[in-house]
């Protein structure tokens, strides 16, 4: 490697970012630290870009946050959504958080005892508010 400015590797996705096994990171590895490490994902005919490791694996937590929420099917509690995602709470939070902020969920509730924060779908506050309204 020696006399190469730079080197390429192809390696797979750890299997818990990818589990349909045909996603790549292409690593770059020599004397210029500007060329990023891009997840690919072999398509039909060609590979397709999904950013860097720390985008999808960001975008494989939020999923994973979707579908606890959405398996809870109620409203829930940190503790409840970071047992489902087997994560420790203070992580659930710090996910749940940021969900808020990208408008993915919404929060109720007045964070003590008796009334605990909990968190639901957005989409599922909207098609309530919808549905009252209908009921007027």
């Amino acid at each position: 490697m020696g006399w190469a400015d730079i080197v390429i590797e192809l390696d797979r996705l750890p299997p818990s970012l990818d589990e349909s096994r045909r996603h790549r990171v292409l690593s770059c590895i020599g004397r210029f630290d500007e060329v990023p490490d891009l997840v690919l994902e072999l398509g039909d005919d060609a590979y397709v870009e999904h950013g860097d490791v720390d985008e999808v694996r960001a975008e494989h937590e939020r999923e994973r946050l979707l579908e606890a929420v959405r398996e809870i099917v109620r409203p829930a509690t940190a503790a409840e959504i970071g047992e489902e995602l087997d994560v420790t709470e203070s992580t659930a939070r710090s996910r749940l958080y940021a969900a808020v902020r990208r408008g993915d969920l919404v929060r109720r509730g007045a964070g003590r005892k008796g009334d605990p924060y909990c968190w639901t779908r957005a989409t599922d506050d909207a098609g309530e508010e919808r549905r009252r309204e209908g009921e007027q």
